[in-house]
């Protein structure tokens, strides 16, 4: 259990990193990965969480197409949150 929070908490602190200080157009690839990664972990309130973020983020920074595509990545976390029960 401690190895599995270790990796989810890596994969969140990755996911920052990616946006403020690797750039485009890897950064969004990585994201892209670290979030799958999240998401085959059943660790959909972090996805949700993360991909809002991430949107918002690319908003500021003029990236309109990034920022549809992960807020439709929160739309669907919370869309599995629900089917599961969580919410």
């Amino acid at each position: 259990m401690k190895d599995a929070s270790h990796e989810v908490f890596q994969l969140k602190i990755g996911i920052v990193h990616d946006l403020y200080l690797t750039h485009a157009p890897q950064r969004f690839q990585q994201i892209d990965e670290k979030l799958r990664k999240l998401e085959e972990k059943n660790e959909y309130h972090e996805v949700k969480e993360l991909s809002q973020f991430a949107a918002k983020y690319c908003e500021k920074q003029a990236l309109y197409e990034q920022s549809v595509f992960y807020l439709n990545k929160s739309l669907e976390a919370d869309l599995h949150m629900k089917r599961m029960g969580l919410i």
